[in-house]
């Protein structure tokens, strides 16, 4: 019996597991490198690639990748640490994470996008929260990750 010639699906998701494997072995992850995640939604929708219907679709998978991309900042995890403790005043935020209030403001901005967090009025001050304390169990993978593969 003759090998059946790959197809584009094939050759895509190989590529891509490719790419997966050579960023995770030199301990890299960056959706800059090599293949974007919109490039990888364009693809599989060009290519009409289907995807189990108890996975994500290429919209959610694209709107994940944009919170991933909001947690990729060391800064932001910070951000989330400490509120993963109790709501906080901004003010409270950047002494407790030695910044300047424009940084804050800045990063505060992309996790409130992307709606990791609430901020409210309170008087003079902007108290943040964590919108949904799911996205805290990341932070339990991550740590296993760490000590598991880069062993520290």
């Amino acid at each position: 019996m003759a090998a059946t010639p790959p197809n584009a699906t094939d050759i895509i998701f190989s590529r891509i597991v490719h790419i997966h494997n050579e960023l995770s072995d030199l301990g890299i992850f960056s959706i800059r490198v090599g293949l974007t995640i919109t490039n990888v939604v364009i693809i599989f929708e060009y290519y009409n690639i289907s995807i189990k219907d108890e996975s994500m679709n290429v919209h959610e998978l694209e709107r994940a990748a944009r919170v991933m991309h909001a947690l990729a900042h060391p800064l932001r995890l910070g951000i989330l640490q400490v509120l993963s403790e109790d709501e906080c005043c901004v003010t409270e935020l950047y002494e407790k994470l030695d910044c300047n209030q424009s940084t804050m403001s800045q990063h505060l901005r992309i996790l409130e996008e992307q709606g990791l967090i609430l901020r409210r009025r309170d008087g003079a001050n902007r108290i943040c929260s964590i919108r949904n304390p799911d996205i805290l169990k990341l932070f339990e993978c991550m740590k296993s990750h760490i000590d598991q593969i880069f062993k520290l």
